[in-house]
C-alpha cells in the first residue's frame, strides 16, 4: 500500500532503486536482495498487481474510508493467499525471509 505523492510508479521505482543498492530505503526490497543478486534477472521476471484505491488528498472522512478498504483489501489477499497456500507469501513472511 502506498499513499505517496509518486504513486505507485514511485513505489516501484524506489523498490527498484533499493534493490540495486542506490538511494531509498524498501523493506521488502532488502528481503528480496538477499535472495535474488542478479536483480536485472528478477526484474525480468516479477509481475505487480495493484488495486487503485483513489484519495481526494483533502484528509477528509471519505479519504479515511478508502485508506481503510484499502488496508482491508490488503489483509483479505493475505489472508485468501494463505487459505490457498498454507502460508504468507514469501517477502511478507517477516520470520521466514529476514532482512540480514
Amino acid at each position: 500500500m502506498t499513499i505517496s505523492k509518486q504513486g505507485v510508479l514511485g513505489r516501484i521505482n524506489q523498490f527498484k532503486r533499493a534493490m540495486n543498492n542506490k538511494d531509498g530505503f524498501h523493506s521488502g526490497a532488502q528481503r528480496v536482495r538477499l535472495k535474488h543478486k542478479n536483480t536485472e534477472e528478477f526484474f525480468k521476471n516479477v509481475f505487480v498487481t495493484v488495486k487503485s484505491f483513489p484519495l481526494s488528498h483533502t484528509n477528509e472522512i471519505a479519504d479515511w474510508r478508502q485508506k481503510g478498504e484499502c488496508v482491508k483489501h490488503e489483509y483479505v489477499s493475505f489472508a485468501d493467499y494463505m487459505e490457498k497456500f498454507g502460508k504468507l507469501p514469501e517477502f511478507n513472511d517477516m520470520e521466514w525471509s529476514k532482512k540480514k
